[in-house]
């Protein structure tokens, strides 16, 4: 029975031994199927334990990776908050600068305006004292 063999080709010649041979056979190969399982058992045992803290480690760092996703989920929902208040603060300082742009042209035209007046009083009074002068 060495070599590759089928189960069934081990069955068949398992029936051809005598009942105390097919016995002494299958308490054999309970005794090596044991003898195997004692000897892996430590190392199974081990693989286990290993697999267990590795398990452990996994959630913990899940946990820890949950936790950061939470924080670093509140901190984007802050600074959109902050980046949409800002957003609306410099609309309404676009729009107050648009405002104070205007009345500035405004008060530009006025003061050329009011300079052009001034001048024109300035005329009308060289005029006024030049027709004086002429009377004198």
């Amino acid at each position: 029975m060495t070599g590759e063999t089928t189960i069934s080709t081990l069955y068949d010649e398992l029936m051809t031994l005598s009942p105390s041979d097919r016995e002494a056979f299958l308490q054999r190969c309970c005794t090596d199927v044991n003898a195997v399982h004692e000897q892996e058992k430590p190392d199974l045992h081990k693989r286990l334990n290993d697999l267990e803290l590795a398990l452990k480690a996994s959630e913990a760092q899940s946990k820890k990776l949950k936790e950061d996703n939470e924080d670093l989920t509140l901190k984007a929902q802050k600074q959109e908050s902050l980046l949409r208040a800002y957003e609306k603060e410099f609309k309404n300082l676009w729009k107050k600068n648009e405002k104070l742009r205007e009345e500035n042209e405004d008060l530009e035209a006025a003061i050329e305006d009011s300079a052009r007046n001034r001048n024109a009083v300035y005329d009308v009074e060289e005029m006024g004292r030049g027709a004086g002068r002429s009377l004198w």
